[in-house]
């Protein structure tokens, strides 16, 4: 059989001649993989160099907010101290008053247990908002959750306030309460 390949010297001039070109399409193949690499490459160094950039902008919004966190903290604490002088000095008023007459005064007192009860759940609430903020103080999430429970926190107590002091004021817009977060006398 090999007697009849090599007297065929057409058909082995086609197989070389295959053979040329199937090196040839394997070398230009090997070109563009390369080329086609060398642009992957490229590419994928600029996608890092944007997401470096990116994590460094993340990274100072995250320090930003930490600082806002940490001043948002003392705000609160400072409001939490004033509640609870408020309520102390009510707690005090309703009980001398209490001595003034036995009908009114057990009425007063009533009240006044009422507010030392809602103090103590203010302060408890506002203690652990500052327990959970030390705790996950590096989280937006957290902050964010913390300002919306204080907000929150002293809506509530002003609510109460005006159900026990029996006022039938027109509440406020919810916009107006949000650009003021300190609990004031009304």
């Amino acid at each position: 059989m090999r007697s009849d390949f090599c007297r065929e010297s057409q058909g082995g001039e086609v197989i070389v001649l295959v053979v040329d070109f199937s090196v040839a399409a394997a070398a230009a193949a090997f070109v563009a993989l390369v080329v086609c690499l060398i642009r992957t490459l490229r590419t994928a160094e600029t996608s890092l160099r944007q997401m470096n950039e990116t994590l460094k902008a993340v990274q100072k919004q995250l320090e930003e907010t930490g600082r806002e966190t940490d001043r948002l903290l003392h705000a609160v604490h400072r409001i939490a101290q004033d509640v609870q002088q408020k309520l102390d000095a009510a707690d005090e008023l309703f009980t001398s008053l209490r001595h003034a007459g036995a009908t009114f005064g057990e009425t007063l007192l009533s009240v006044a247990r009422s507010l030392k009860a809602t103090s103590a759940g203010v302060i408890r609430t506002i203690s652990g908002a500052e327990k959970s903020v030390y705790e996950h103080r590096r989280t937006i999430r957290g902050a964010m959750e913390w300002a919306a429970a204080g907000i929150e926190l002293c809506r509530t107590w002003h609510d109460r306030r005006r159900e026990k002091n029996g006022a039938r004021e027109e509440p406020k817009s919810r916009k107006g309460e949000e650009e003021h977060v300190g609990c004031s006398n009304e």
